[in-house]
């Protein structure tokens, strides 16, 4: 009783981002194609005990992850039986981990009032509460960045204390964060310029504790690697020719400035707008203003303390080199800046009365105004994204009655998720030509159109180790003969047409 009268603040606001984080969260999952995706590769490895060596492919550049994040999600999967609502428990609790390390960053390198409030505002606001609560690879990476600054400034305060363990973890968590998305590679840029400057009085101690780092790395990223050894390096030559912009314009190294400034402001406005303001979850005519505000108390920071300075220059250098980036910057693609702002802010009301009172008016306003939007998105109604797929995938088995089937979905119509729970019922569907075939579409009735098209056989989950998962053979084109035998209404605006086809020998 006495330990949890003394650490009471924080149980509270640990109690606070799992209501946020828990809260109606089997009713609101997102579950559509990615999720899709990911959970059949997890029902592969558990049904055939073999990893995949392969992670998501990216949404640019013809590339692909590292697996990690499915070695993270299956065991959940296994755990809750197939159900999809596993991972997301395994992301929830991970935000709720996300929240107990910023209070212990902010004790260890500022003060305990450092650490309550950023816990405190990572536990409510909008942004982070948001990308808690879904199964997704680029939504651990807040937590993984944040262990990496923690380890850095580790480093620099102890360079002989456990040096080789925090070298070793250093490289172990970069191999993790690789793999989450390949924009945080900007941030690792950075990482290895800030450890640079950190040891450059003592470089033959860091040349040695980056070999271990090197090797933790490698052994990380071992799955990957074999996967590149094997097929001639394949993704590391796409990466490679994505980074020096070979054969697409993603990437400028040589711009006008007007095009890297506006760049930079539209996502620092993004991201700091999402951050303290609404703008994560709807567009918000305040995201300027508020970006403004925390860009300038963040600016004036900087005439201050070492630790400040180094995370400071973890939070500025990508944002800034972010600018040589053409295309559109999405919050999921930068979430290892998440921590930083809520730390570098909080950290500001140790410092003089002025600045402390300015920050204490800016992240008060913040949590009035966006904290709202938090309960509003976490009582919104319900997605039905799982109940439908799953509705959709019985129904197609129960009419199927243990005959051989295929499954093909229609134009604007996520195949994964009803392919999921199909695979994973007691009649999955057959990869090889069937005569009969569900055509599932959604938000219309089929067509005839999509009913007869010669192009019904070409989609499914986007990943090399889910062909045996089609749930159709791979057609590029096919004009056998078909007649529909029934079109109905499933599920949530999903109409399944049970289609007999004509195979031709």
């Amino acid at each position: 009783m006495k330990s949890l009268f003394k650490h009471w603040l924080i149980l509270l606001i640990l109690l606070s981002a799992t209501f946020t984080r828990f809260y109606r969260l089997p009713s609101t999952i997102t579950f559509l194609e990615d999720e899709g995706r990911d959970l059949l590769i997890a029902h592969r490895m558990i049904d055939t005990f073999r990893p995949v060596l392969l992670g998501p492919q990216t949404s640019t550049g013809n590339m692909y992850l590292g697996p990690l994040y499915y070695y993270f999600i299956t065991p959940w999967l296994y755990a809750f039986h197939g159900n999809p609502l596993g991972p997301v428990i395994f992301v929830a609790l991970t935000g709720v981990l996300t929240v107990f390390l910023l209070y212990r960053f902010g004790v260890r390198w500022f003060s305990p009032k450092v650490g309550y409030l950023a816990a405190s505002l990572y536990a409510i606001l909008p942004l982070p509460v948001q990308f808690s609560r879904n199964s997704w690879n680029p939504n651990l990476a807040p937590l993984i960045s944040l262990l990496l600054v923690w380890v850095t400034l580790l480093l620099s305060a102890h360079p002989k204390h456990r040096r080789l363990a925090y070298f070793a973890a250093l490289g172990a968590l970069v191999g993790i964060l690789v793999q989450l998305h390949y924009m945080a590679l900007i941030f690792i840029a950075g990482l290895g310029l800030l450890n640079l400057y950190l040891w450059r009085h003592q470089l033959k101690s860091f040349l040695q504790g980056l070999l271990i780092s090197l090797v933790a790395f490698a052994v990380v990223l071992s799955p990957f690697i074999v996967f590149e050894i094997r097929n001639n390096f394949v993704n590391t030559h796409a990466i490679i020719s994505y980074i020096k912009a070979d054969r697409e314009q993603n990437i400028r190294y040589s711009l006008p400035f007007w095009l890297w400034e506006g760049k930079v402001a539209t996502t620092t406005t993004k991201l700091l707008g999402s951050q303290f303001g609404r703008g994560a979850l709807s567009p918000d005519i305040y995201s300027p203003a508020i970006t403004w505000t925390a860009l300038i108390l963040l600016i004036f920071g900087l005439f201050g303390t070492s630790p400040y300075r180094l995370m400071a220059f973890l939070f500025f250098f990508p944002l800034l080199a972010l600018g040589i980036y053409q295309e559109s910057i999405h919050l999921h693609y930068i979430g290892f800046f998440f921590p930083l702002p809520y730390l570098l802010l909080s950290s500001l009301v140790d410092r003089g009365k002025l600045l402390s009172r300015l920050v204490w008016l800016f992240l008060v306003f913040s949590v009035i105004y966006s904290v709202p939007a938090t309960f509003s998105y976490i009582r919104s109604g319900p997605t039905n994204q799982v109940t439908r797929a799953s509705e959709v995938a019985n129904y197609i088995v129960q009419v199927a009655n243990e005959r051989p089937y295929n499954i093909v979905s229609g134009d604007k119509t996520h195949t994964t998720p009803f392919l999921y729970f199909a695979a994973i019922s007691k009649s999955p569907p057959s990869n090889t030509p069937e005569s009969l075939l569900f055509l599932i579409c959604q938000d219309a009735p089929c067509s005839d159109r999509a009913i007869n098209s010669p192009l019904l056989y070409i989609t499914g989950p986007a990943h090399p180790t889910l062909t045996n998962y089609l749930g159709h053979p791979l057609y590029n084109y096919f004009d056998q003969p078909r007649e529909l035998i029934n079109l109905e209404h499933v599920s949530h605006g999903v109409w399944v047409a049970e289609i007999n086809v004509k195979i031709k020998p």
